[in-house]
């Protein structure tokens, strides 16, 4: 009996000392500034929606804004409704999305492997830096690999019972996924489904599925409805630039300068998952790939999402979160599976060499920057940054708190305890002092004077620069170009080319809001 009870209060103590630090980084996370560019057009856009009372064709300023589908505004507009104007309101329902997310996949996989369980595979989720922040962003990419999971599972759970309720769930998952960021959900799905039957000669199954009529009436019904809509509304040109010019078109031009080598997710995979990435390619080499269904439909969904982006002209790091729910599984098994005494001194000085890695990333930032300065980038906030004493203080004191659990715990510490917890402060790590500083160094100017012009009677806009998040901070619609009365943002580089009067109301570091002077 007190062997039970002991081994309960070991178990509570090392998750506590894991968790805890993750539930820390959400509160800070909840509240954090919204960065641009796409963050601020999906907060812009949705606060729109509310100035407007229209929410059935999205708009940004007097443009139309058919970069993504209309759920994800919806979603935004109706937190902002229930919990006012505010960064919480924008971040919390991707938070939400993030839990259901992780949930229904550590369920999910429980359910098959005996060695996993809830809530390991929840603080390993959480501690892939990739996977948390996904689950904060104010975009649409936490709904997308939410309904994208869900529509794995639903098809897995097909395969394995030929039960027709579960090809009508995932018929709703992928509408609500095509709602979210159009045709992505149904490449990736229709992909690691096809291949994955192929591989175990069962493709009867996947035709089994396409031809069943009720699928295909609940997506007409539900994923095609609000396209027909913009359709009558705005014509085909717009469901084609929605639709093809979005998706495909990433794949033949680069989008916002986004380009890449075809190797280039290979490349930023290890940072993605940093600080558990061996135990991700060591999760990857001791699967029994060639027996297990499980670990081979979560194999081919990884390497679709990795080879299909690869190929992309567009190349942006959130592309490869798609394919990372599969990378908590693996990483998780990695952890569960190694031999606690063999392999105690590695993790121990992989993880002194990470911490000794993160000393030095505000010296690698400020010189990055230095190298190729640029005006959306205030330099003295990483100046002051490379001379952060306590940034120093954290990173050391975590370091002799290692040390001293290694000497005086070591022969009671869990497998994995080392690198589950080396993750978990990592994360909290990033919510109070890497993130803040990025946002610091580009967003801190663009908040002050959204919120300087939020009291001001006058409509705003911007001229010369792309900052929308100036509007939501303001609270009125994001307005592009000269405007007479009106506040303009612009930037003190673009000065130079004004051929007009004008008069500076207010400045912040790098930007002004002026307004046109008289002739």
């Amino acid at each position: 009996m007190k062997d039970a009870e002991d081994q309960k209060m070991k178990y509570f103590s090392s998750n506590f000392f894991i968790f805890l630090p993750i539930l820390l980084a959400f509160f800070f996370m909840l509240s954090a500034g919204i960065f641009d560019l796409d963050e601020g057009a999906f907060a812009s856009t949705s606060l729109q929606m509310l100035l407007d009372q229209q929410y059935l064709i999205p708009y940004i300023g007097e443009t139309v804004r058919l970069e993504k589908p209309i759920l994800s505004y919806w979603i935004q507009a109706l937190s902002m409704t229930i919990f006012g104007i505010n960064e919480v309101a924008l971040r919390l329902p991707s938070l939400i999305a993030g839990i259901f997310w992780i949930y229904a996949f550590g369920k999910f996989v429980s359910q098959r492997t005996e060695s996993i369980k809830i809530f390991g595979i929840v603080s390993t989720f959480f501690s892939v830096p990739a996977l948390f922040l996904i689950s904060f962003v104010a975009t649409a990419d936490a709904f997308l690999n939410l309904f994208l999971t869900l529509l794995m599972i639903s098809l897995y759970k097909f395969y394995e019972s030929n039960d027709k309720k579960y090809i009508n769930t995932a018929a709703i998952y992928l509408s609500l996924g095509f709602l979210t960021k159009g045709l992505t959900v149904i490449a990736i799905g229709g992909l690691v489904f096809f291949i994955f039957l192929l591989f175990r000669n069962k493709l009867a199954i996947f035709f089994r599925a396409i031809t069943n009529i009720d699928p295909w009436i609940i997506f007409i019904v539900l994923g095609l409805s609000w396209f027909v809509y913009l359709y009558l509304r705005l014509g085909p040109d717009a469901v084609n630039y929605l639709l093809f010019g979005q998706s495909f078109g990433r794949f033949s031009e680069s989008f916002e300068n986004h380009s890449g080598p075809i190797y280039y997710y290979i490349l930023l995979l290890p940072f993605l998952l940093m600080p558990l990435t061996l135990n991700f390619v060591r999760g990857i080499s001791q699967q029994n790939f060639k027996n297990s269904a499980l670990d081979q439909f979560l194999l081919v969904w990884f390497l679709v999402v990795l080879i299909f982006f690869s190929f992309s002209t567009t190349k942006l790091p959130h592309y490869l979160v798609y394919g990372l729910t599969p990378a908590a599984y693996f990483v998780e098994k990695a952890l569960q599976s190694r031999d606690e005494k063999a392999n105690m001194l590695f993790p121990i000085i992989f993880t002194i060499l990470f911490w000794c890695m993160c000393l030095t990333l505000p010296y690698i930032l400020h010189y990055a920057v230095s190298l190729y300065p640029t005006f959306d980038i205030n330099l003295q906030i990483l100046e002051a940054y490379k001379s952060d004493y306590l940034y120093r203080f954290y990173i050391l004191t975590f370091l002799l708190l290692l040390f001293l659990f290694f000497i005086f715990g070591r022969n009671n510490l869990k497998v994995g305890f080392i690198e589950r917890l080396s993750s978990s402060v990592f994360i909290l790590f990033l919510s109070i002092s890497i993130l803040p500083m990025i946002h610091s160094s580009t967003q801190d100017d663009i908040k002050k004077l959204g919120e300087y012009a939020k009291d001001d009677y006058r409509e705003i806009s911007m001229y010369k620069i792309n900052k929308p998040s100036f509007a939501f901070y303001a609270g009125k619609k994001a307005n592009r170009g000269l405007r007479e009365d009106s506040l303009i943002l612009t930037r003190i580089d673009k000065v130079k080319e004004f051929r007009f009067n004008y008069e500076i109301l207010k400045s912040s570091g790098n930007y002004l809001i002026i307004t046109i002077g008289a002739d």
